[in-house]
């Protein structure tokens, strides 16, 4: 009987907070200028105290790559933003990006969540057009 209770107890530990919940966030618009000295991010904001575990981005082409925690990105145009933990979210910038990047880009990163150390994994699109500068 000890026996069945420390195999029921042992279980229960062992699958406490492996539920992965999916969120789709609502497409976003941005309007880049492509310009030397102006850079741009898209991001998904996660609360303060969670932590990332994975941040993907899909490029128009279909393309998907890592950016958190190997970087993987191709482009020197297109980079993930790092900053110190626990401010660290799926934030990619672009900087100087020739006009042939436009086009619908995907976020997605998993936060483990502090309070009930479940798993979300968040997915937006961002519908990016870079223009020329007028200036």
């Amino acid at each position: 009987m000890v026996c069945k209770i420390l195999f029921f107890v042992l279980a229960v530990w062992a699958h406490q907070g492996y539920c992965l919940t999916e969120v789709r966030l609502d497409d976003r618009d941005v309007h880049i200028i492509r310009h030397e000295h102006l850079g741009s991010s898209i991001s998904i904001a996660k609360p303060l105290f969670d932590t990332l575990r994975t941040c993907h981005i899909t490029y128009p082409d279909g393309r998907r790559f890592e950016a958190y925690p190997q970087n993987n990105l191709p482009n020197s145009e297109i980079f993930f933003k790092n900053v110190s933990e626990p401010f660290t979210s799926c934030s990619i910038g672009f900087r100087n990006p020739p006009v042939s990047f436009s086009g619908t880009y995907e976020l997605m990163d998993t936060v483990v969540a502090s309070t009930t150390n479940g798993v979300t994994l968040t997915r937006q699109r961002f519908n990016i057009r870079i223009t020329e500068p007028d200036f």
